[in-house]
């Protein structure tokens, strides 16, 4: 059973049960969203490719490749918070 101290508020309930289900999903992978928040995208995306253990080796490669291409030195300097949809 996992615990979670946090507070979750929507207008209507299949919005929150939304929410709910992903902040489990979080969790379990090991993923705090309050800190990420504060993280930049580079950390959040290595942390998360080091949870990926059922990648094959070359999709990794591939992740990887894309990533470090197009996004580590530019959006992925930026913190979470800051990136908007307009930015991607």
């Amino acid at each position: 059973m996992i615990k979670i101290l946090k507070n979750l508020y929507a207008n209507d309930l299949v919005t929150l049960h939304q929410k709910e289900e992903e902040l489990l999903r979080d969790k379990f992978d090991g993923i705090d969203s309050q800190t990420a928040k504060n993280q930049i995208l580079n950390d959040v995306f290595d942390k998360y490719m080091a949870t990926r253990k059922d990648l094959a080796a070359r999709t990794y490669a591939g992740y990887m490749y894309q990533y470090n291409a197009y996004v580590r030195q530019t959006l992925g300097r930026r913190k979470i918070k800051e990136i908007k949809y307009s930015d991607i």
